[in-house]
C-alpha cells in the first residue's frame, strides 16, 4: 500500500472518530420512539454512514426527528434504492418502521459499498415563516444561488454536530468514491486469489502431493478466517 493510499485511510480513520463522538451525542437525543436499534446498527457500520444536515438529493438516507420537532410530519422513515441499473433515478423504496428500517438497513449495508445519509431533525434547526421569506428575498437579490444555499445559512445545528450540506460534500463524494473504487478491487483481487488457491488445491490432489496440499488448505483457511472477521 503505496504513501498516497496510506494517506486516505488515516483520513477515514479521523473521520470515524469524528462519527462515534456525534452518534453518542444522537444516542443522547430524546426521540418519540426507539431509535436504539437503528443507531445500533450504524455504530457497526460507521464507516459506510454519512451525517448531514439535510437529504435533499441524496440518494438513501435515513430521517430521525427529535421528539419536539417536526410534530406535523412522519418523527423518522428511511428511503432506499436497491435497484442496480437505476443510476439514482430518484424512485426510491419508502419505510416507516424500525424494524423495517432495520432489516433493509442490514441488506443495503451487505449489499452496496456507498454510504448512507442521516439527518437529524433538531428542534433547533426548523425554519419559521420569516425564514422561508428572508430566503426568497435573498434569491430575489442575488445573495443565494440556491434555496439550500439560504437555509445553510440560517438553519442552526448543536456545535456536536459536524455535518454538512449534500451540496457542500462534493469533494469528499469524490473520495468516498476512490475508496470504494480500492475495496472493490481488493475484493476482486481477493476472489482472484482463492480460485487459484482452489485450483491449485486440486491439482496437489492429483497429484498427491500432501504437504502442498497441507500448505494450500491453510492458506486458504487463513483466507476465509480473514473474511468472516471482515464481515
Amino acid at each position: 500500500m503505496n504513501d498516497g493510499t496510506n494517506c486516505i485511510f488515516m483520513f477515514v480513520g479521523g473521520e470515524l472518530l469524528e462519527k462515534k463522538e456525534m452518534l453518542q451525542h444522537i444516542k443522547d437525543i430524546k426521540f418519540s420512539f426507539d431509535a436504539s436499534p437503528i443507531l445500533n446498527i450504524l455504530e457497526e457500520h460507521l464507516d459506510k454512514v454519512e451525517f448531514v444536515k439535510d437529504f435533499a438529493d441524496v440518494r438513501d438516507f435515513i430521517f430521525l426527528a427529535e421528539e419536539v420537532a417536526y410534530e406535523d410530519e412522519y418523527p423518522f422513515y428511511a428511503c432506499f434504492d436497491f435497484d442496480p441499473d437505476s443510476n439514482d433515478n430518484g424512485i426510491y423504496d419508502v419505510y416507516y418502521d424500525v424494524t423495517e428500517i432495520c432489516a433493509n438497513l442490514k441488506k443495503f449495508f451487505k449489499v452496496f459499498h456507498r454510504p448512507i445519509y442521516i439527518s437529524i431533525g433538531f428542534a433547533n434547526s426548523l425554519l419559521t415563516s420569516e425564514d422561508i421569506l428572508y430566503i426568497h428575498h435573498m434569491l430575489e437579490a442575488g445573495e443565494i444561488q440556491t434555496k439550500s444555499e439560504g437555509e445553510s445559512k440560517l438553519r442552526k445545528f448543536p456545535t456536536w454536530y459536524d455535518a454538512k450540506y449534500p451540496f457542500e460534500m462534493s469533494k469528499d463524494i469524490e473520495l468516498r468514491e476512490l475508496i470504494e473504487k480500492i475495496k472493490i478491487r481488493e475484493e476482486k483481487l481477493t476472489l482472484a486469489l482463492k480460485a487459484k488457491v482452489l485450483q491449485d488445491i486440486d491439482k496437489a490432489l492429483e497429484e498427491e502431493n500432501k504437504e502442498e496440499f497441507l500448505r494450500l488448505t491453510a492458506q486458504l483457511n487463513r483466507m476465509m478466517t480473514k473474511d468472516d472477521t471482515n464481515e
